[in-house]
């Protein structure tokens, strides 16, 4: 299932645990206190404390855009 995952939601229900990126603009932090509280989260960066966790693959919705937004980042940086 590891390999199969492209992209992961987390929504920390009591907030983060604090670490040194605290007081660094954070537009996940901002989108955090908007809406229902989900924020998209790289499937290998570290969890940050207790959280409700989704995990997509490229079968959904979520994951083909962010598979395709990835993509783009590649080509637009070998063709720079």
């Amino acid at each position: 299932m590891a390999e199969k995952i492209v992209v992961s939601k987390v929504r920390y229900p009591n907030g983060r645990l604090p670490n040194l990126d605290e007081g660094l603009i954070n537009p996940e932090e901002t989108a955090s206190k908007q809406g229902d509280g989900w924020m998209f989260w790289d499937a290998t960066r570290p969890l940050e404390g207790n959280c409700e966790l989704q995990l997509f693959t490229f079968d959904n919705p979520e994951g083909k855009e962010t598979f395709w937004h990835s993509s783009a980042h590649v080509l637009g940086e070998t063709l720079e």
